[in-house]
């Protein structure tokens, strides 16, 4: 129990600088994390302390200077690995919606991208407008409050 492979997220001693040599920041130093697979795990920290820095390394947007990330027992962005990809959630602090667009129009959007056909953004929109008791699917999403703009959307797939 508990080997990488076991783990939902693991990192050893993991670092990672910005900037070069002589002008080189390091934002992580020495990070060791383990998450076990289906554990809810909360990063909380001052502005500027690596939260950000450390989940992009996570969903394989940045790499480590030293040592590496497992996700699910690979290294994100390996072949075959999901990661980034459908396999991961995240939820940044900021939401990209439209806010012109409709529930229903955010979420074929969101659909599509996630290369969802036609028949089955429907059925996951009616399922969600109904599971979340979101207002109707005709109602502009600026008007929204932040919770179910930040939340609900990011259920689509």
């Amino acid at each position: 129990m508990n080997e990488p492979k076991d783990l939902a997220v693991c990192a050893k001693n993991a670092w990672k600088n910005y900037g070069h040599r002589c002008k080189s920041i390091t934002v992580l130093h020495d990070i060791n994390l383990r998450v076990p697979i289906g554990m809810i795990y909360g990063l909380l920290g001052s502005s500027g302390c690596g939260k950000t820095t450390l989940l992009r390394c996570i969903v394989g947007r940045l790499e480590l200077n030293r040592s590496e990330i497992l996700v699910f027992g690979k290294p994100p962005g390996s072949r075959g690995h999901e990661i980034p990809g459908r396999s991961v959630g995240f939820m940044p602090q900021e939401t990209a919606l439209y806010k012109n667009f409709t529930i229903s129009e955010m979420l074929h959007h969101f659909g599509r991208l996630h290369n969802m056909n036609r028949k089955d953004i429907l059925v996951r929109e009616e399922f969600l407008i109904s599971f979340l008791d979101l207002p109707a699917k005709s109602k502009n999403v600026s008007q929204l409050s932040g919770g179910v703009k930040c939340f609900n959307f990011r259920m689509l797939n």
